[in-house]
């Protein structure tokens, strides 16, 4: 409605899109709000909403601030990587936001298992059931892992019909069914990247990955995304590529991190502190 045009509503365009995007998640928060409101045995009154309680609030920060710094570094090197596949021309920078489009599919339910596992891994260590909350994280890695693979796998498959809906240009169904191959690579180390750094966080352990992420995504990322993309003129492929050496390079640091259980010291502290 709000892109074309309907009725008495003008044709906006893209901005059509912040808006209605902006509205619906505006409407989101409000129900967020009435479900939180109905499930809390103790309802919070207005003025909790605006009171600050110290030693909540940097508990919270303790692990906020960090994971906000890892989010922040993995957004701008996003932005950086757009900027060159702006130079490849506009169907490859097509290819690409199609391409991210369809993986918000895949990373769904990665993000959502990594979120319950961030909650329950967080019970079980509060609980000082560190143990427990060792072995659940591999539980959860390997139902999100299948599913993304399951997943991944059809979009491979069937590559180029799912870009033939989109668009009837070759050169884009071909170049897009090509990154969905390389993303079925991508996936697992993407989600144990979700999966790992939320454990880490539940566990306390929130600078490791913040460090890890920094230095992985502008020592590794960036520069090779460079060189295989428009060095090496392999175009949005080798930027690709990239991505998929970067994701599992953390993967891999993330998974030797919890197996190592170096994250222990840090949630044995929180305990101490709580």
């Amino acid at each position: 409605m709000f892109i074309f045009g309907v009725g008495f509503i003008p044709q906006l365009g893209v901005t059509g899109v912040a808006l209605s995007t902006a509205g619906v998640r505006f409407i989101i928060m409000i129900g967020l709000f009435i479900i939180l409101h109905k499930r809390m045995t103790e309802p919070l009154t207005i003025k909790e909403f605006f009171s600050y309680e110290k030693e909540y609030a940097s508990k919270i920060l303790a692990i906020g601030v960090p994971s906000a710094g890892e989010i922040l570094s993995y957004n701008v090197s996003q932005i950086v990587l757009t900027m060159m596949i702006t130079t490849l021309g506009a169907t490859a920078l097509a290819t690409r936001v199609y391409s991210q489009n369809l993986m918000s599919v895949l990373t769904v339910f990665s993000l959502s298992i990594a979120k319950g596992m961030q909650i329950y891994i967080g019970q079980l260590v509060g609980a000082r059931k560190q143990t427990d909350a060792y072995h659940t994280l591999f539980v959860g890695l390997k139902y999100a892992t299948i599913i993304t693979i399951i997943i991944g796998s059809i979009f491979a498959l069937f590559g180029r019909q799912i870009f033939g809906i989109f668009s009837n240009d070759p050169n884009l169904i071909q170049l897009g069914a090509m990154i969905l191959v390389i993303e079925l690579l991508l996936q697992p180390a993407r989600t144990g990247n979700l999966v790992i750094i939320s454990a880490l966080r539940a566990a306390g352990d929130a600078v490791f990955p913040v460090m890890v992420g920094i230095a992985v995504m502008w020592g590794v990322l960036v520069p090779l995304a460079y060189v295989l993309g428009i060095t090496l003129n392999l175009g949005l492929v080798g930027i690709w590529a990239a991505m998929l050496v970067d994701e599992w390079i953390r993967a891999s640091l993330m998974f030797i991190r919890w197996k190592k259980k170096r994250w222990l010291g840090k949630s044995i502290a929180a305990n101490k502190l709580s």
